[in-house]
């Protein structure tokens, strides 16, 4: 697990500190994508309710942030590995700007990894699980049409996203952190 978990952490600090210099080539070459890092925090005020929130995206090659809206609805829990603990769900987002900038919506089908956070070695009362995935937007409007959005982990190996779903028993609301980066695009319809 520590190789594994050392490995992607390389991976992902090449992946930081390359995506600025990709940003600024992309430009100049005249590709129609933008990439970004994005933060934010979502709460889901009950066991059957989506999780509401916003979350930042920063681009990398302006500097912009562009703050939005978002909407989370966990659709299920697929799976649990019994050695890790870890859930597979299947989640859909719908992103949307609210800010004054240009507009742009997206919506997300995805399947998304909730790994203990005792697997990291963290002991943190506000979450239960690190959350792991690549967000495919499926449907977009506005300034992207197409991309993805991914959230792992940072150079140390921790995630950039951290969750904990509401509990039906106590009534206790759930809520994550989110970190990440994303690619969004202007795409052509046979681009997908």
């Amino acid at each position: 697990m520590k190789t594994t978990t050392a490995a992607v952490a390389c991976v992902l600090s090449a992946t930081f500190a390359m995506a600025s210099a990709v940003a600024a080539e992309q430009q100049l070459a005249g590709e129609r994508c933008d990439f970004f890092t994005i933060n934010g925090a979502t709460t889901q005020p009950t066991a059957d309710s989506p999780f509401f929130g916003s979350i930042d995206f920063i681009n990398l090659g302006s500097g912009e942030v562009r703050s939005t809206e978002s909407t989370t609805v966990l659709l299920g829990i697929v799976g649990q590995d019994p050695a890790s603990g870890t859930l597979s769900s299947i989640t859909s987002h719908d992103i949307e700007a609210s800010d004054e900038g240009v507009p742009f919506n997206l919506t997300t089908f995805d399947e998304q990894s909730l790994v203990p956070l005792e697997n990291f070695g963290i002991e943190d009362p506000d979450f239960d699980f690190g959350l792991i995935g690549r967000l495919r937007v499926t449907a977009a409007g506005g300034r992207y049409s197409c991309g993805e959005v991914v959230s792992g982990l940072d150079p140390a190996g921790l995630p950039l996203s951290k969750i904990r779903l509401a509990d039906p028993e106590s009534g206790a609301p759930g809520q994550s952190t989110l970190g990440g980066f994303a690619k969004l695009c202007l795409c052509d319809a046979n681009d997908n």
